[in-house]
């Protein structure tokens, strides 16, 4: 059994390990020996990462609801509500995409739950908008919130009702185009920033630039620490994401290694060099996903498969390849 009793509440959990350490299948374990205790979201990246993690709890003698697109159809968000809605208060196993997870309006008796997000997600959306002419769309929608600094400010939506009512309305391709930046202002688990001067040239004070730069307003929409909140996040290089960086020194969140976890981890496996195939180096012309594919032959190769592979990710391919670029790939990453 964990050290349940000591969690520290209010801080975000990790573990932070190199692929092939087993982190998916410890969370595993980890879920299944703490079942009395709380009920279990885990999120992950992909579907078939959901499918292999099902199978995983299954062995283990749990049996998780998957929820997708799969399963529900043009409803996923309804059904993920539906069932967190129902469950008890502890023992309830639910898998879902981070995808959905972001996206979820609602999260009934969040307290009762242990979010376990696999894969560290992308902490930033950015979104540039060539708009000389037709910014109404945005100005209609958005309000300034508050200066962050003399070249950033936070944006919200002008009225939240009325955009979720635009956005549930029948598709117009012009407001599709939109959508994302939209549905990121309507999420209490993103804020939107806005570059001050791209706004005051072109929302308010209108001007039309021969130059198409001047022309576009830049929005960046960052992920809440909310998401996180009672959460073990699993990634190959935690402490070095800008998630990590961002949501300790911008919202003064505390990040505490999951012990428990850590305990299941296996070691890197001896013969980790043999087990990369480099695809590919130094594009002789265009890139294209047949050259991409094609395996490396010859000297460098060799090279490769004769070093020893850093564990923290990098040291010997820089070294092997030097300027060139390469892509390399390992058959089993957990």
């Amino acid at each position: 059994m964990s050290s349940w009793s000591n969690r520290s509440l209010g801080s975000i959990r990790y573990v932070s390990a190199e692929c092939s350490r087993g982190k998916t299948l410890a969370a595993c374990k980890y879920i299944a020996s703490n079942l009395i205790f709380s009920n279990f979201l885990y999120v992950a990246p992909t579907k078939r990462l959901l499918h292999q993690t099902q199978a995983a709890l299954q062995k283990l003698g749990v049996n998780p609801t998957l929820i997708d697109s799969d399963t529900n159809p043009k409803r996923v968000n309804a059904a993920i509500i539906s069932f967190l809605k129902d469950v008890p208060d502890c023992g309830a196993v639910l898998l879902v995409t981070w995808s959905a997870y972001e996206h979820l309006s609602y999260f009934p008796k969040r307290n009762e739950w242990i979010c376990i997000i696999d894969e560290v997600p992308q902490l930033d959306a950015f979104y540039p908008f060539k708009l000389p002419r037709n910014h109404h769309f945005l100005t209609a929608n958005i309000e300034i919130r508050r200066a962050i600094n003399e070249r950033i400010v936070e944006v919200r939506s002008k009225d939240h009702w009325a955009l979720k009512r635009l956005l549930g309305k029948p598709h117009d391709e012009i407001d599709d185009h939109f959508r994302p930046l939209f549905q990121a202002l309507l999420s209490k688990h993103k804020t939107v920033y806005v570059d001050i001067d791209s706004w005051t040239r072109i929302a308010e004070e209108q001007i039309v630039s021969d130059q198409d730069e001047k022309n576009r307003i830049y929005f960046l929409a960052m992920l809440k620490p909310s998401l996180f909140h009672n959460s073990i996040l699993l990634g190959a290089n935690v402490e070095g994401s800008m998630l990590y960086d961002w949501l300790r020194r911008y919202h003064g969140k505390m990040f505490v290694r999951e012990e428990a976890i850590y305990g299941e981890l296996r070691s890197l496996p001896a013969n980790l060099p043999e087990r990369l195939t480099i695809l590919h180096f130094g594009f002789s012309k265009l890139f294209s996903k047949y050259q991409a594919s094609k395996p490396t032959m010859g000297s460098m190769a060799s090279c490769q498969r004769r070093r020893t592979v850093s564990t923290r990710g990098s040291g010997s391919v820089a070294s092997c390849l030097g300027t060139g670029y390469c892509c390399a790939t390992e058959p089993r990453c957990a």
